[in-house]
């Protein structure tokens, strides 16, 4: 079963429920490859066109879940350690890209981030 197929086919609460829970669960820091978090807000965007769930209930909601996710993510984190966070990084081939992105952050600061989060493509771009 697609998990995406399966949201697409929700209404009301359940949807709204369904969408904060991977919304908090990917800014957390589980990367959810199958349902990209600009997919899951697509899918509730045309949730609320189609009038199957309040769409002030829903922003609200997933502010509040995407904001908890991400202060969860961040004293996660920063209770394991850089140490800890690179020994898991490392088997998963993923320390180059994160000593790239502290690097970035640390010249850069919040500004970067901010500027970064409004530039398309960024992602696909290699340093």
């Amino acid at each position: 079963m697609n998990p995406i197929s399966w949201v697409q086919g929700l209404e009301g609460t359940t949807l709204t429920v369904a969408i904060c829970a991977l919304m908090f669960i990917e800014e957390v820091g589980v990367p959810l490859p199958f349902a990209p978090g600009d997919l899951v807000l697509a899918i509730g965007g045309i949730a609320i066109a189609g009038g199957r769930v309040n769409a002030a209930l829903f922003v609200g909601a997933v502010s509040i879940s995407i904001l908890s996710g991400a202060i969860l993510g961040r004293e996660i984190f920063a209770l394991l350690g850089w140490e800890r966070l690179m020994r898991v990084a490392r088997p998963l081939h993923a320390r180059v890209p994160l000593e790239r992105a502290s690097g970035l952050l640390q010249r850069g600061g919040w500004r970067a981030v901010f500027t970064a989060r409004l530039i398309p493509g960024r992602c696909s771009r290699r340093a």
